[in-house]
Parts: C-alpha cells; sequence; structure tokens
C-alpha cells in the first residue's frame, strides 16, 4: 500500500506536469518563431523538472524517481532539438550537482532521455493527432533511460531494477499519457484557433487578406520617413467583370478572380500588401516608394492582370483592369482611411478615362511643400 508520504511527491509532480502542458501552450500562442518556441519550451521543461527533483520519491540513498525523465523526454519529443539539448544539459547538470550514489547514472539517464525522445519524434511525434497507444509507446521508450543504472556496481544496478522497473515503467507510461495529452490539447487548440484567425482575415476564394486584414495590416505598416519616399495604395477593379459573369457563368467569374489574385501574387515586390476588397475590387499597398515610381509600379499590377486570361468550357477570357492611386509621404502617410478615398476617387477617374489605365491622386504632402515654397517666394 503506498503511504501518505510516497503519495505527496507523485501529486506534485502530477501538478508539475499539468504546468508544462499549459506552458507549452502559451508559448506556442505568444509566439511564431520556431526556433524561439523550441528553446522556451527546452527553459520552462527544464525548470519544472528541476522543480520535480526537489521532493522526489527516495527508493533509496542516492537513488530517486521523480518526472524528470518524463519532463526532458516531452521537451524532446514535442519541443525539437533544441528542447532536447537545452533539457538535457541544464536538468543533468543540476542532477550532477544534487551528488549522491546515483548522479552520474541519473544525469545519464537524463540525457537518454532526451535521445529517446527524439527517436519517438523522429518516428511518431510529427503526427497532427498521436494516439493513446503511441503516447504510451513513448513511456514505454523513456523507460529504458533506467538501463543507465548499470553504471552503478553491477550488483546494485541488478537489485534495484529488479525491485523497481515495474514502478519506473509504468510511471513512465502514465507520466506520458498524462503530460502527453495536456500537450496535445493545447496543440488541438491552437490549431482550432488558427484555423479560425485565418478563416477570419482571409478571402476564402483567392486566398488573399480580406478587407479587415487589410486596413488591420495598415495599421501597423511603418510610414515612410524619406524626403523622396511615398506609400502607394491602389485599389483595383477587373473592366467589364459583370460582363464574364453574365456571359461564362459566376464559375468562369470566380476562376477569373483567382487568375487575377495569383497574378498579383506574382508581380508583389517584398512589402507589398494585397488583399481582395471584395467583389472584382483589389487592393495593393506599397509601403515605401520612391515618389517617381508609383505611377510605373501601378502599371505593372495593370499590365500583369492583362497578360492574364483563362480558358473556360473551351473559350479563352480576356481580362483587364483600371488601378486608381493615392500616394502619401511625411505626415499624411498614417491616413490611411483618406488615401483609401483618394485611391477610389482615382479609381472612378480611370473608368472615366476609357479604363485598362491608371490614375494617381497626387501627394497632399508634396503639393503642402509646393504652396510653402510660393509663398517664400512672394
Amino acid at each position: 500500500m503506498m503511504s501518505q508520504l510516497e503519495l505527496v511527491p507523485m501529486v506534485y509532480g502530477l501538478g508539475l506536469m499539468g504546468l508544462c502542458g499549459i506552458s507549452f501552450g502559451m508559448i506556442h500562442r505568444c509566439f511564431r518563431q520556431t526556433m524561439v518556441r523550441s528553446v522556451l519550451v527546452g527553459l520552462v521543461f527544464s525548470v519544472m523538472a528541476i522543480l520535480a527533483m526537489q521532493l522526489p520519491v527516495q527508493l533509496r540513498e542516492g537513488i530517486i524517481l521523480d518526472a524528470r525523465a518524463v519532463m526532458v523526454g516531452l521537451a524532446s519529443a514535442f519541443g525539437g532539438v533544441p528542447a532536447a539539448i537545452l533539457s538535457a544539459v541544464i536538468v543533468g547538470l543540476y542532477r550532477l550537482h544534487l551528488g549522491g550514489m546515483g548522479a552520474v547514472a541519473g544525469a545519464v539517464g537524463i540525457l537518454a532521455s532526451a535521445v529517446l525522445g527524439q527517436i519517438w519524434r523522429w518516428r511518431v511525434g510529427r503526427v497532427l493527432r498521436p494516439s493513446l497507444v503511441q503516447l504510451a509507446g513513448l513511456g514505454g521508450l523513456l523507460a529504458l533511460q533506467t538501463l543507465s543504472t548499470f553504471i552503478l556496481p553491477w550488483h546494485i544496478a541488478v537489485d534495484l531494477l529488479s525491485s523497481v522497473a515495474m514502478m519506473l515503467t509504468l510511471s513512465s507510461i502514465v507520466g506520458a499519457l498524462i503530460m502527453g495529452s495536456l500537450i496535445e490539447r493545447e496543440r488541438r487548440y491552437i490549431l482550432t484557433e488558427d484555423h479560425w484567425r485565418r478563416t477570419a482575415s482571409t478571402d476564402s476564394l483567392t486566398g488573399l487578406p480580406n478587407r479587415r486584414a487589410f486596413t488591420t495590416a495598415l495599421a501597423e505598416d511603418r510610414v515612410p520617413v524619406e524626403a523622396d519616399q511615398s506609400s502607394a495604395l491602389m485599389i483595383m477593379d477587373i473592366d467589364h467583370f459583370k460582363k464574364v459573369n453574365d456571359t461564362y457563368g459566376h464559375d468562369a467569374g470566380d476562376e477569373a478572380l483567382r487568375a487575377v489574385a495569383e497574378a498579383l501574387r506574382q508581380t508583389a515586390q517584398a512589402g507589398d500588401r494585397i488583399c481582395r476588397l471584395g467583389g472584382e475590387e483589389f487592393a495593393i499597398y506599397a509601403p515605401t516608394l520612391n515618389t517617381g515610381e508609383v505611377r510605373d509600379r501601378a502599371n505593372q499590377f495593370r499590365i500583369a492582370v492583362s497578360a492574364t486570361s483563362i480558358r473556360y468550357d473551351g473559350k479563352e477570357i480576356s481580362l483587364t483592369a483600371s488601378i486608381g492611386v493615392a500616394q502619401r509621404s511625411g505626415r499624411y502617410s498614417s491616413d490611411t482611411h483618406a488615401m483609401m478615398q483618394d485611391a477610389d476617387l482615382a479609381l472612378y477617374k480611370a473608368k472615366a478615362s476609357g479604363r485598362n489605365c491608371v490614375s494617381v491622386i497626387d501627394d497632399p504632402f508634396h503639393k503642402a511643400q509646393a504652396g510653402k515654397l510660393r509663398v517664400l517666394a512672394s
């Protein structure tokens, strides 16, 4: 029968495993870089493993049982190579620091747990949803780290393993099931959150960001500060798109929209933002352009659409587009709402000018500067 003194360390270890699972989810929600995530998982799981070592089950002098091997193994299995290295080094060094008859064997066991976790990750861990059987298999694999006990004198190792091998194996399996299930739950929640986040910000037909995501991104882009640089917001409308729908059907119209979206992607440069505003309207935002390049960049997009054609039901459909452009520099660059209004006005002028062309609204900053020069000269 398990004594109360033995039960307390087990409950304590299970609580730390739960904190590991919660921490895993928080790290993956707050950080997007894979390397940063892995390093943080390694550090957090190392801290939890060291805390677990503060209240172990004492098997005999110098030989202790706690959750450190499971924590290091799962840090390796779910966190990747950086997490494996960090947790093995930090926790292994701490075990050596504690000393005792089993210090070296314990440190080697910790290293073995990291290696075994990587083996499981290589074989199984990239599966989106590992089953309970696979998690139990991870626990069984981590139990092999107990073979490090044979670093001790042979008769001590045999005696120890014969009496506690079953307990060690069972605790590893149960720990991997509990902690692995918590981590998997967090991963599923994160995937679900990412799915709905993408759905809320992505146009389902073209895969481009939608208006909501586009306006949010505009607020985050930096304002050009160089005197010869401008930001440009372009609103593009596919010419006579209603005729495409009426003549060939809405499926052909959808195919045309996808083709235009791909043409815009191929033409965009680093830093450009593209979205589908709705219907046959698209928007392009170039945050930093040399002032003299604004019209040329808009024409590159227009030409890309003109070069796009689709075949539908054996017929070739040609496309053209009109583009209205608002440009801003200096303090005016942050007023993206006014830029949208000016780009809409410029688009109207482009359509009134015969379509398949570019119309650019003058930069109000340059107008203001020219006005100041005229005042000074008078």
